[in-house]
């Protein structure tokens, strides 16, 4: 089935933000992703960190589902991959990025 053309892709600003909240649970609980191939999500995920597929695209969806669920030792892989890079974004790790900046600006100012 043919389908006219799109002038705005499916995703918006606002789901995107959604959808990156959810792909940052994901890491951090260790599950298995599978996104679509997205601006927003892939600035936060690579391949090694997923299983991509194509947005708009039912079958790209399935075989990228099929793909995740039969490779075990390879979502093992991407899994940890999202867990160590889920660690980076965390609050605690935010905080101390803010710390160290504004140390550096206030002393530098001071």
């Amino acid at each position: 089935i043919r389908r006219p053309p799109r002038s705005t892709p499916l995703y918006s600003s606002a789901a995107s933000d959604v959808y990156k909240r959810q792909v940052f649970e994901y890491m951090a609980m260790q599950r298995t992703i599978v996104a679509s191939r997205t601006p927003a999500l892939e600035s936060i995920l690579d391949k090694d960190e997923c299983v991509f597929y194509e947005p708009d695209n039912a079958q790209s969806l399935a075989e990228s589902i099929t793909e995740a669920a039969g490779e075990l030792v390879e979502n093992s892989v991407r899994t940890g991959n999202a867990y160590r890079k889920a660690r980076h974004y965390s609050w605690s790790a935010r905080a101390k990025r803010i710390h160290t900046f504004m140390s550096q600006h206030l002393s530098s100012n001071l």
